[in-house]
């Protein structure tokens, strides 16, 4: 038997599987369907009792759910495409409500995948805490250690599963793991990266990296309000089988962005767009540049792109606002290929006025 349900609320979705009112098991008999199985994980140990849920296209698409059998393994029956896969259950000893996003989200699935893939458990993180003042803050989590240099980002929407650029970008959490998103009030998907081998967060995830989806989204910020995010990232691991499909090679893009007088500039994005006009949402975007106006820009799609930098993203340029164009290129085009890591990629920037 298999039992689908649909959420339009994704953080309702602990509560549903905390009821197991929507838990099943079963087969297929459609012959496109594949066989995904794998093991849940907690604190090292099996987790005899939990469920695990497979969103299609979205962590807000079309579910499959089945319940973990008592050895902790799974078996599930998908059809071709891609998964966001998450699972939820409650630790034996201490009754703590638990949680798993599987850091290689999403999974695309065109084959049998088994015996590899493995959902790691964490405590639920608390709902958001809502205070007076403005913005999102909070504290990014590794097995309940801080973790330094994560970032978080805020999505709008779901409709792109997450994978294109966000609206907004914190600066990597500091030594106590704390962020600061400064953002207007809305309502926001949260996610978090930390990369093993530095800053950044767009572009494919590595074995090493650790990532999370918010099990709260979306959230509500409202006027007057500071609402405090705690996140709790889980390690990257991706399946061993030959049903799923690997991703390319990083595209980095480092540079400094200075201003007339050649100083560095600190707080300013740099952005790829797709078209030479550059307006609108860009393609890429990277975190505000440090104290010494560095950057690193992190891609996931190969071609011709357009660099700028700005320190305001969204909306037409403004007065008083900082912006400017790669001056590597008449036209500021960049060509860029899988694998590439390509520095001095420097952009000036001006006072619009």
């Amino acid at each position: 038997m298999k039992i689908f349900c649909r959420h339009t609320v994704f953080s309702l979705f602990i509560l549903t599987f905390l009821l197991y009112g929507c838990a099943g098991s079963g087969e297929r008999r459609n012959s496109e369907t594949h066989t995904l199985s794998g093991a849940v994980r907690f604190a090292g140990h099996p987790l005899s009792d939990g469920v695990v849920r497979a969103a299609k296209d979205t962590p807000l698409g079309e579910v499959t759910t089945v319940r973990v059998h008592g050895d902790g393994t799974f078996e599930m029956s998908l059809d071709a495409g891609v998964y966001y896969l998450t699972a939820a259950g409650d630790d034996p000893r201490s009754g703590r409500k638990l949680w798993a996003y599987w850091g290689g989200n999403p999974l695309n699935v065109f084959g049998e995948i088994a015996d590899s893939l493995f959902l790691l458990f964490a405590p639920v993180t608390p709902p958001p805490r809502v205070r007076d003042g403005a913005g999102i803050q909070g504290w990014v989590f590794s097995d309940g250690v801080p973790v330094e240099g994560a970032v978080v980002a805020v999505y709008l929407d779901s409709m792109e599963g997450f994978r294109g650029p966000p609206y907004d970008l914190s600066v990597p959490s500091d030594a106590e793991g704390h962020y600061v998103l400064k953002i207007p009030p809305g309502t926001y998907f949260l996610m978090a990266r930390k990369r093993r081998t530095g800053q950044g967060y767009v572009g494919p995830l590595l074995k090493g990296d650790q990532t999370t989806y918010y099990a709260h989204n979306p959230v509500t910020l409202r006027q007057g309000e500071e609402m405090v995010v705690n996140l709790e990232l889980t390690a990257v691991n991706r399946p061993r089988g030959e049903g799923s499909l690997s991703l390319g090679e990083p595209i980095i893009l480092e540079g400094v962005v200075t201003n007339e007088a050649g100083d560095p500039v600190p707080g300013v994005r740099a952005c790829l767009y797709a078209k030479s006009a550059m307006i609108g949402r860009p393609d890429f975007i990277s975190s505000p540049t440090d104290d010494k106006g560095r950057y690193r820009l992190e891609a996931s799609k190969t071609g011709t792109f357009y660099l700028a930098g700005r320190s305001k993203i969204g909306g037409p340029p403004e007065t008083g606002e900082l912006m400017g164009y790669y001056a590597g290129s008449e036209d500021h085009a960049v060509r860029i290929n899988w694998g590439d890591h390509q520095t001095g990629m420097d952009i000036p920037v001006r006072e619009v006025w």
